[in-house]
């Protein structure tokens, strides 16, 4: 992919080169994503085809194995909702605040930067109910995704 500014008047930059990228939105319900117990797919009309993985038992875990350079965490947040943790390859990277003032569905609401390869994300509930949608995962155009 290459691409150039050009101002008002006219004037342009160099081209810049970047190496093409692809998204993959993967759901909740992939064979490549597994849960601990206390997790159950609910109906929920908002969400990406209509489901969701939902838990309020802390400790509980999603986990999704992939190949990819950038991971992203789709999920739902409002009043009722809790915090979870994120593990990348086993080492804690963040925690998500799920609260929000409104309910709203299909929200990336963690992403992260990573160097090409495999990886293991893992969602653990902290506090409160988590409901997680799916991921997006990123990769070069050459390759492939799980």
């Amino acid at each position: 992919l290459s691409v150039r500014a050009r101002s008002s008047t006219g004037a342009r930059s160099a081209w810049i080169t970047s190496p093409a990228v692809t998204a993959r939105v993967v759901q909740e319900d992939a064979s490549a994503v597994r849960h601990s117990s206390g997790w159950r797919r609910v109906r929920i009309d908002q969400a990406s085809k209509g489901y969701g993985l939902q838990s309020s038992k802390s400790g509980a875990t999603v986990t999704y194995r992939f190949t990819g350079r950038s991971i992203a965490l789709v999920a739902a947040r409002g009043r009722l909702l809790g915090r979870a943790d994120i593990r990348i390859d086993g080492k804690t990277v963040a925690t998500v605040d799920l609260k929000a003032r409104t309910r709203v569905h299909r929200q990336i609401v963690w992403t992260k930067r990573l160097s090409s390869g495999e990886h293991t994300i893992t969602i653990r509930v902290r506090k409160g109910t988590v409901v997680v949608d799916g991921f997006v995962v990123t990769q070069s155009a050459t390759g492939a995704a799980r």
